[in-house]
């Protein structure tokens, strides 16, 4: 213990008990967390109670301070500090988080509880506070953060049983922020349209310490885009999305924040959720434009959240439910609705589609569309027709249409658009009714189809279509002349043979009853002595041929030529031929003219069209030739006329030749004549009308001919019929020389020349002979003519007038004209009268302008006779001011001068119109003479207008004196414009009492007046500058050059007046027409400018496009010249196209403009022209753009052509037409253009001829390849545009042509079946709108033979093949042979073709494979016969097969056949026949006991119940698996080698190759043993198995023979196959077999029923098990007409 505590513990101790009395004493010291003053020493002993100052530790406090005043008591420690502190984490919370705060308090005292306070009041929650605790204390408070949560908090402690205290500075408050995302709009749901954006936003508080991340969310996961906008201390967050109808985009969408700081503190804020529902259409009711009874539907589809009600509304009025229907897609959300009206009429309606959806704002409408019904239909449909090939017709439909609609009415058949060619639509309207006529020109076989038109129309921008009813169109073949259609004849003696043919017809119900001929529809056919015919019907398919022979030709039996074949319906069928008939040309043997123009015409009689071709001396007359015009030839009455008129004709010593060249268009024959042209005329004469002044004259009369003529015996001069040989006022003079004399007549009159008596009829006369004469008579003339006056001086403002006076001897004058410098004199300034033989001219009021040299003109009969007359006006002019103002006293000098003629004029002085007596004084000082007036002391009446003058002639100009002044406000406009002048008085003692204007005809106009032309304004007088002013303003002023107008001020009875002048500008522009790619040269011109002492004007030329250009005088301003004109010239270099200009002058600031245009043009004409030789060609020239003249564009037009064939072109303005070409030409337009520049443009034409028919041979098997040919040299510019055309089944296809040399050609296949006839297939090739129609005639042949002939042993037989069918191409031979070993070649030539041939082999006796041989020079067919010889034991006999009997052949059937025959035949048929029936029965019996049969109709190959039994022999197999009943037809496949050990090999049943589109994969094969062919020759295509119903033939033969079997394919061997063949199916040929094809009943047309007739039942097959033949029968019992036919079957067993 230290001392001091020793004294103090005993100071206390003797206090205690009273034995020491001092004063208490305390000791200083600073408890934990304090500090003491500075002057204070810890641990000082003070008396108690004496103050000391504590201060708290940084972060403690004393009470609310953190320093006190302290008193030191003893025993007791100074009060504490203490640190309070509320302590969390973060102070920006997210709404919804865990907040967790600590309130610690750090103090010596004892803290018995703590509160928690939020803005100065209670908080909600209180911490937790444990009990017991030591410094420092703790109370944890723990909370989920609400918004309302935000605030200052801090904590009150209480020590001990001491007051509480709380935080009282920043360090201890604690504000928090509650963070939380603010999502808007409020609704839960929102709605929205399709298109709309979504409106949803998310607020976010942004906060500067921390980094905020906000995301999307849709659905809920689904992040998707947005923008983000900073809105002061928030960022306003939206997604980036449309309403559409994606389903995704109705869907729940939520915000996400993440506040992330430094520290990676995060919190994460998300937002309330929110229902987007998208509503809204995705397909909107399209508007309609309907006809009356059309069907409407209109379609509306919306997506929602779920299925609407669906209402259509029409005109607002609810549609009933049943005339739409709704679907609802619930993957999509979509409901789509279509409203159906039936038959709407004739209205306009709105049309909206009403959704409505459950909830809020769930109605939502379409927008509406219009229904617009419009009254538009067919009033006119087509009927079916029926025509005849060849035969031109119409047909009509018609379309009523509604006002405003324009429709397009096409026809078209079969479902496609009518091409142009043949076909030719004319549509023409009558207001609302559109009518469209079809012309058919030769009706052919491929017009035969469905027509039916369509109209094309336009209605609310939409292109509506409608179609009429279809009409059908059947065509007729008609008869034709083989080869060629026409004959030639060239005399009149001699005679021709027609052969027509027809060959049948498919259509049924149609023969032949009767053939009649016509001439130039003349009937011929009987009673004539000309004609002679033959008819015969040379086969059974129908096909006839008519002969006919004419005799003793003359061109008038020419012409058409006719065979009707009248059958049993409707009109005939007709054939056309043409025969021409030509004589010789007809021309004289010498032409003798007398004409400088001379008509040369040739002649022939025929009915056959020639080109002439004319010819000067050998050479071809050209259609440039200026010296000659070839006229277009005439034809009438069968003789044609053509005509050459010989220009500018003269006397020539030689004879010139004119030959006239026919080439007949169509035979090709050709003639010629020509005749010697010989002159014998005049060359030269008076003409008739001839005037001369009084002189001597001369006249000449001269006469030519060839030198080959005799000279004329007299040459002689009358006049007035009177001989002029000695009469001495003639001179007579004649010179002779070889071919021409000349007699010249010299009028010496009175000595000095012809006077008016030597007027009279002059007639020059050659003589020959008494009987041949040639005069010439003329009317010769003399006159006079005198002009006057005498004088030739004037002076201005006098009335001048001009005489011209005619004298002569019966001159009639028809009429007087003046001219001045070649203008054309007129009133009013000038006035002309013709009296008698004088005529006058008075001019009023002369100006020296009328100076000048006048031309006085007599029109009389075949000339103008004129005479001259010159004069001069001079001016008398003003030598002062116009206006000059004077005051009262002042004096005046006038002066006024003349350029003066005569000395004995004086001038005189006029004031106001009166003459002024005194004061004047004159001056001469020639030429002049001057004038002066003085007027001294002036006063009141001197004022007035001055002028001088000399005798009646007054001065133009007037000197005005005033006592006032005027400025006149003049202007300048264009002419046309509106102009506005001004005057002002100024120094007037008083207002004036009238103020007006006056024009040049002295027209007042006020200001009161009502003029829609003039106003006048008046504006208020000044008193203080005593001035006036008025204007003038003047609409559409025209006239051109300068106008005045007078201004009036009336002052004090006094006048004062100006003039003010009005310059009207013209601009004259000169457009520009310039050809394509020319330079072009523009022009503007102004004029009427002032000429005033530097006047100065600019030009600016602009394009269009306002860009400047530059003019030819180049740029800056221009001095007006003297004449106030001014021009200004653009050259545009290289011009393509047209150019608008705007010329703009300039002067004195105001501005006139002018456009003016450059036209660009372009002269073209056909590059190329393909057509028919011997047609007719016309070609145009085409300027472009049209104008109405084209003088100007073509300037020295010249056609020329270089062919030396085509001589008879005709030029008519800017085309060139040829009657005729014959050949390859090149036609040259030649020209100049508007800058004179050459230019040219040709055509080249080229030739074809359309080769003869070609014909394509089948013999009903084999395909047959079509040639369509023509000739022509084509260069390649027109081999790239040729295309031929093929018209097959009434469809018209298109090819590439082949070009080999000059010949152009193209082939089409066709593929035969047993429905194709012989017939014409239309072809041909086009160029541009140039169509060279052809046809190729397709030729069936028939061939008829045996293929298995079987023989008995040791006997012989005779093949034989029969051929016909074929009416265009005889067979040439046959040849048989053996094997590949030739037999026997045989010549078919004239062996009765077109009648059926049989050529035979005879003698056959030994079993091989014969083969009959077919040439026809242009193909040959190939037909295999297998002969067998019959072996072993008896075998079954084919039944025979009556001879087929029809109505036609029933007379053909042999009658050699005894009934001996017939019962041997019966008797050895019966036994056989039973014996394989019961083969047949044991056979059955023994088959159904080891296997079970099936068996299958032969078209479905499907089991029935009805089929025959059969062998097990006979196999189905199928290369590829396959359901048997889609099987195609089977077809028969011919064997083509033998088996080992002699016998066929099967034969095959396979799917014909021909049907691809039958055919699934591989071949249906059923083997066949039963058949024993062989055709070692070649390898063919399948042919379709027969129905076997074609006849027995009608040759004789030692047996019958069984129905033959199809014959293997056989093909053309001289054609090919093109890629794509067509098979041509119609009806087949009325006696022509059917073509091979597996059917169970042929169809065939039918005939008409004949009474017992014997018929054939249904077909009996009998098969064959071995390599025997397989039997066919047939059972003859009553049954409707038809031919048997016997049916092969395909079987199958169920091993196979």
């Amino acid at each position: 213990m230290t001392p001091s505590n020793w004294v103090n513990g005993l100071v206390m101790c003797l206090s205690v008990v009273g034995l020491v009395r001092t004063q208490e004493k305390c000791s200083i010291s600073a408890p934990e967390f304090s500090r003491l003053d500075t002057t204070i020493t810890a641990g000082e002993q003070v008396d108690s109670g004496t103050t000391f100052r504590v201060f708290c530790d940084t972060g403690f406090q004393l009470g609310s301070s953190s320093v006190a005043e302290v008193p030191c008591v003893t025993g007791q420690m100074p009060s504490s500090c203490r640190k309070v502190e509320v302590i969390t984490y973060n102070t920006e919370y997210a709404l919804g988080s865990e907040i967790v705060m600590t309130c610690k308090i750090t103090a010596l005292d004892t803290v018995s509880g703590v509160r928690w306070i939020k803005d100065g009041t209670d908080f909600r929650e209180q911490g937790e506070f444990a009990a017991g605790q030591t410094s420092p204390f703790q109370s944890v408070l723990t909370f989920t953060a609400a918004a309302a949560d935000a605030g200052t908090y801090n904590c009150e402690a209480t020590l001990g049983s001491a007051a509480p205290f709380t935080t009282e500075t920043a360090l201890i408050d604690v504000s928090l922020t509650i963070l939380a995302a603010e999502m808007t709009p409020a609704e839960e749901t929102v709605y929205l349209q399709i298109g709309e954006t979504l409106p949803l936003a998310c607020t976010f508080k942004n906060l500067a310490t921390y980094m905020l991340t906000i995301t999307w969310l849709r659905d809920p996961s689904e992040v998707v885009s947005m923008y983000n906008t900073d809105v002061d201390d928030t960022v306003v967050s939206r997604p980036n999305l449309q309403a559409s109808s994606d389903p995704a985009v109705s869907n729940t969408y939520s915000c996400k924040g993440v506040y992330n700081n430094i520290a990676n503190n995060k919190e994460v804020v998300t937002s309330a959720a929110r229902n987007v529902v998208v509503r809204g259409f995705t397909i909107q009711p399209t508007s309609l434009s309907l006809g009356v009874g059309d069907d409407a539907a209109f379609t509306c589809e919306t997506v929602g959240e779920s299925e609407p009600t669906v209402v259509w509304l029409l005109d607002s009025a609810p549609q009933a439910s049943s005339l739409f229907s709704s679907d609802y897609t619930p993957a999509t959300r979509a409901t789509k609705s279509v409203l159906s009206l039936q038959s709407v009429t004739k209205q306009s309606s709105a049309v909206v589609c009403r959704m409505t959806y459950p909830g809020e704002s769930g109605e939502i409408n379409s927008q509406p569309a219009t229904l617009s019904v419009y009254s538009i239909g067919f009033v006119t449909s087509p009927q079916d027709r029926a025509f005849d090939k060849g035969e031109s017709y119409e047909m009509t439909c018609s379309l009523r249409t509604e006002p405003g609609i324009v429709p397009t009415v096409s026809w078209y058949k079969d479902g496609s658009a009518l091409p142009g060619g043949r076909y030719s639509g004319d549509v023409n309207n009558e207001g609302t009714l559109y009518t469209n006529l079809l012309y058919f020109v030769s009706a052919a076989t491929g017009d035969r189809g469905e027509y039916y038109c369509k109209a094309e129309f336009y209605i609310d921008s939409q292109t509506k279509t409608m179609d009429s009813d279809p009409v059908n169109v059947y065509v007729r073949s008609a008869p034709f002349f083989p080869n060629t259609q026409y004959q030639v004849s060239d005399d009149v003696a001699d005679s021709r043979i027609f052969y027509c043919f027809y060959l049948g017809d498919a259509d049924p119900g149609i023969g032949v009853e009767s053939v009649s001929w016509w001439v130039n529809s003349v009937d011929v056919t009987t009673g004539l002595d000309n004609f002679a015919l033959e008819n015969s019907q040379f086969n059974k398919a129908g096909n006839w041929r008519s002969q006919m022979t004419m005799s003793n030709l003359s061109p008038s039996l020419a012409g058409a030529v006719e065979c009707r074949y009248h059958c049993g319906f409707g009109a005939p069928v007709i054939g056309e031929g043409l025969l021409y008939v030509h004589r010789a040309v007809a021309m004289p043997t010498e032409t003798l003219t007398a004409s400088h123009t001379y008509t040369i015409t040739c002649s022939t009689q025929t009915n056959e069209p020639a080109t002439v071709t004319w010819k000067k001396d050998g050479n071809k007359i050209l259609i440039n030739d200026a010296n000659f015009q070839i006229q277009p030839r005439t034809i009438d009455n069968y003789v044609q006329t053509n005509t050459l008129i010989v220009n500018n004709w003269s006397s020539s010593n030689d004879v010139t030749a004119i030959s006239c060249g026919h080439t007949y268009e169509t035979s090709g024959s050709k003639q010629a004549s020509s005749t010697n042209l010989i002159y014998k005329g005049f060359t030269g004469a008076p003409r008739q009308n001839t005037y001369y002044s009084p002189s001597s004259k001369v006249l000449y009369c001269s006469f030519g001919f060839t030198y080959t003529l005799p000279a004329p015996t007299q040459a002689q001069w009358f006049k007035d019929g009177q001989d002029v040989a000695g009469n001495s006022r003639f001179e007579e003079n004649i010179t002779k020389q070889t071919g021409n004399w000349e007699i010249s007549l010299r009028i010496v009159g009175d000595g000095q020349g012809g006077t008016i008596a030597d007027s009279g009829s002059y007639t020059c006369k050659f003589t020959f002979s008494a009987d041949e004469t040639y005069e010439k008579s003329a009317n010769i003339f003399f006159y006079t003519l005198t002009a006057g006056p005498t004088e030739s001086e004037f002076y201005d403002s006098a009335t001048l007038t001009l005489s011209c006076v005619l004298d002569s001897q019966n001159i009639a004058i028809s009429g007087v004209q003046w001219r001045k410098g070649g203008n054309l004199l007129s009133e009013p300034v000038f006035t002309g009268e013709l009296q008698g033989s004088t005529a006058t001219l008075t001019i009023s009021q002369v100006v020296p302008d009328n100076s000048g040299t006048y031309t006085c003109e007599f029109a009389v009969a075949d000339a103008t006779l004129t005479t001259t007359k010159s004069i001069e006006i001079r001016s008398i002019e003003m030598l002062v001011d116009e206006f000059i103002t004077l005051k009262e006293g002042d004096s005046v000098t006038l002066s006024c001068s003349v350029q003066y003629y005569s000395t004995d004029h004086l001038i005189n002085w006029y004031k106001d119109g009166t003459l002024v007596p005194t004061g004047v004084s004159s001056s001469r000082a020639p030429p002049t003479l001057t004038s002066k007036l003085k007027i001294l002391n002036v006063q009141t009446d001197d004022l007035g207008e001055y002028r001088c003058g000399i005798g009646d002639s007054r001065s133009t100009a007037s000197t005005t004196l005033s006592a006032s002044e005027i400025s006149v406000e003049n202007d300048i406009i264009l002419t046309g414009g509106t102009a506005t002048l001004g005057c002002t008085v100024s120094k007037i003692s008083s207002k004036p009492t009238r103020v007006y204007w006056t024009d040049a005809d002295g027209t007042e106009h006020t200001a009161t007046d009502t003029s829609d032309s003039y106003t006048v304004t008046n504006f208020d007088y000044n008193t203080v500058d005593q001035t006036q002013r008025t204007t003038l303003q003047i609409q559409e002023v025209g006239g051109g050059g300068e106008k005045t107008y007078t201004c009036y001020f009336e002052v004090d009875a006094h006048i004062n007046k100006r003039e003010a002048a009005i310059t009207l500008l013209e601009i004259e522009t000169a457009p520009s027409l310039t050809y394509k790619g020319s330079d072009a040269s523009l022009q503007c011109r102004i004029t009427n400018l002032p000429a005033s002492s530097g006047a100065r004007v600019s030009v600016l030329w602009t394009s269009a496009s306002g860009q400047d250009a530059t003019q030819q005088h180049g740029s800056g301003q221009l001095t007006v010249p003297g004449d106030g004109t001014v021009t200004s010239q653009l050259t545009l270099s290289a011009v393509e196209s047209d150019v608008t200009m705007t010329c703009a002058f300039s002067l004195d600031g105001d501005e006139f403009p002018q456009t003016t245009q450059v036209t660009v043009y372009e002269v073209r004409a056909p590059e190329t022209r393909l057509l028919e030789r011997g047609s007719t060609l016309s070609i145009q020239l085409q300027v472009y753009p049209e104008m109405p003249d084209t003088s100007t564009a073509i300037r020295a037009l010249s056609i020329t052509d270089d062919s030396s064939v085509n001589s008879d072109g005709v030029t008519t303005g800017l085309s060139v037409s040829y009657t005729s070409v014959l050949g390859p030409m090149v036609i040259t337009f030649s020209f100049s253009d508007t800058n004179s520049e050459p230019r040219s443009v040709t055509t080249k034409v080229y030739v074809a001829e359309v080769d003869a028919p070609k014909v394509g041979l089948s013999d009903g098997v084999a395909a047959a390849t079509l040639t369509c040919s023509m000739t022509a040299v084509i260069p390649e510019e027109v081999e790239g545009g040729l295309s031929a055309f093929w018209e097959v089944g009434g469809e018209k296809t298109f090819t590439t042509p082949t070009v080999t040399g000059d010949v152009v050609s193209s082939q089409h296949v066709v593929e035969v079946t047993s429905n194709t006839v012989d017939g014409d297939i239309p072809c041909g090739f086009t160029f541009g709108d140039a169509v060279f129609p052809n046809t190729a005639k397709l030729d069936i042949v028939d061939i008829e033979f045996d293929k298995k002939v079987e023989l008995e042993a040791d006997t012989t037989q005779t093949l034989e093949c029969e051929v016909s069918g074929s009416s265009v191409i005889e067979p040439v031979r046959a040849i048989w042979y053996k094997g590949n070993t030739q037999m026997l070649i045989q010549d078919l030539s004239g062996s009765g073709w077109p009648a059926a041939i049989t050529t035979s082999l005879p003698d056959v006796s030994e079993a091989d494979t014969y083969r009959c041989v077919i040439d026809f020079g242009v193909a040959e067919f190939s037909n295999s016969i297998t002969v067998t010889i019959k072996e072993g034991e008896e075998t079954p006999v084919e039944p025979e097969e009556p001879d087929n009997i029809t109505p036609d052949d029933s007379d053909n059937t042999p009658d050699n056949k005894s009934s001996k025959e017939l019962a041997i035949a019966i008797g050895i048929s019966v036994p056989v026949i039973v014996l394989c029936g019961v083969l047949i029965a044991f056979f059955l019996c023994y088959m159904k006991k080891t296997r079970k049969n099936t068996s299958y109709n032969p078209k479905s190959l499907t089991p029935h119940a009805t089929a025959y039994n059969h062998p097990a022999s006979l196999v189905y197999h199928n290369e590829m698996s396959r359901s048997k009943d889609s099987l195609p037809p089977p077809h028969l496949k011919l064997s083509t080698d033998t088996k080992p050990g002699g016998g066929a090999r099967a034969a095959n049943y396979v799917t014909s190759p021909r049907y691809p589109e039958k055919t699934r994969g591989g071949d249906a094969v059923y083997n066949n043993p039963s058949f024993n062919y062989s055709d070692t020759t070649r390898t063919t295509s399948p042919r379709p198995l027969p129905p076997l119903s074609k006849p027995v033939s009608s040759r004789n033969s030692s047996s019958k023979r069984p129905a033959p079997l199809p014959p293997p394919p056989r093909k053309l061997s001289n054609e090919s196959s093109l890629d794509s063949p067509t098979r041509l199916d119609s009806p087949t040929r009325p006696n022509r077999p059917p073509r091979p094809t597996v059917e169970v009943r042929p169809t065939r047309p039918e005939r008409p029923a004949k009474p017992e007739r014997p018929t054939y039942d249904e077909p009996v097959v009998t098969l064959s098990k071995d390599y025997n033949a397989a039997n066919y029968s047939s059972n003859l019992r009553p049954k409707p007409p038809g031919r048997d036919k016997v049916m092969l079957d395909p079987l199958e067993t169920t091993d196979a």
